[in-house]
């Protein structure tokens, strides 16, 4: 997906490269050493929202930028989950082989236990504490805190290429399935013919109840990504104003070293904007195919019904009266 053009390995989630002191400020690094662990660490005591964390530039983020540092420094209660586990085809069997109302994939990924913030937000609110340091000259190490923006960089990427490729792999699969109903949904009179015949029906029913737990799976997945965009899209907006706000200012002058790093940061949000923007559209046409293909479900076990109903009352009706009509004629 997007990739910084500036060399920008991934470290934990804490920014040890700026010093902080106990109530919260940032120090600037003159004359300061490598900042250790315990430079940032927060009260134990504390909640995640009332932690000494220092103050982000973009107010929105605070709260996600607190409690992802109160994670980083004190320990989660679950450790995050690897996002991206095998390929698409590999996620979509396991999602499929799950239970019809088991949970959406990799939720642990988005929130654990006590997180309030989604993992989208709290991505592009470290990421921008990141470039906040940068321009600002507050990073005693910059090799450090650009190597902490690029593990941060490449998690979003790893969103955003995932996603692509399960959305897409779900159109596929439910476009093929819509394909294959069509023919009969668009010869109804021969479809109901041959659902005259007990066991094409019967087949019919057991196939649409595979379809139905296919479609429900594949819808509880899409709503955890629709919540998903959400976020990258309400994150990113927020990050790319904070950036135009800070393009031109005295920081180009002072830290001239910095601006590679600002515009491939820069280049990064305008691609993720678009990236988020673009995977809602495909979201909604998966929607679409959803409702299409239940509808279609729907039709059929309807058609099934009135055939089974019409054919049982015919067998009653041959079980009263065996004797041909015309043969009873004769016997004027």
């Amino acid at each position: 997906m997007t990739t910084a053009t500036h060399p920008l390995s991934a470290r934990p989630d804490e920014y040890s490269a700026v010093a902080v002191s106990a109530d919260g400020r940032e120090k600037t690094s003159a004359g300061a050493g490598p900042a250790s662990r315990s430079d940032l660490e927060v009260d134990s005591r504390r909640k995640p929202g009332e932690s000494s964390a220092p103050q982000h530039p973009i107010s929105s983020m605070q709260d996600a930028f607190a409690e992802s540092l109160f994670e980083a420094t004190q320990g989660g209660q679950v450790p995050k989950p690897k996002l991206r586990s095998g390929d698409a085809k590999a996620r979509r069997e396991e999602l499929l082989d799950q239970e019809r109302s088991g949970p959406p994939p990799v939720a642990s990924w988005r929130y654990r236990p006590g997180q309030v913030n989604h993992e989208l937000r709290r991505l592009m609110a470290q990421i921008s504490f990141g470039v906040y340091l940068l321009l600002n000259g507050m990073a005693n190490s910059q090799v450090l805190v650009v190597s902490i923006l690029q593990g941060h960089i490449d998690e979003v990427d790893e969103y955003l290429e995932t996603t692509l490729e399960d959305i897409g792999l779900a159109t596929k699969d439910l476009k093929d399935r819509i394909s294959h109903l069509k023919l009969p949904m668009d010869n109804l009179v021969v479809f109901e013919n041959m659902l005259e015949d007990r066991n094409f029906r019967l087949q019919i029913l057991d196939g649409n109840q595979k379809i139905e737990h296919i479609v429900a799976r594949t819808q509880i997945a899409l709503q955890q990504t629709v919540q998903d965009l959400a976020e990258g899209v309400s994150a990113t907006r927020e990050f790319s104003i904070y950036l135009a706000e800070q393009e031109n200012g005295i920081w180009r002058r002072d830290r001239p070293d910095v601006i590679d790093i600002f515009d491939a940061m820069k280049g990064n949000t305008d691609g993720w904007f678009n990236a988020f923007i673009d995977l809602q559209a495909k979201a909604s046409a998966l929607n679409a195919m959803i409702v299409r293909l239940n509808g279609m479900v729907s039709e059929m076990d309807r058609k099934a019904a009135e055939v089974s109903r019409r054919t049982e009352v015919s067998h009653c009706i041959c079980t009263l009266f065996p004797t041909d009509i015309n043969s009873s004629s004769s016997l004027a």
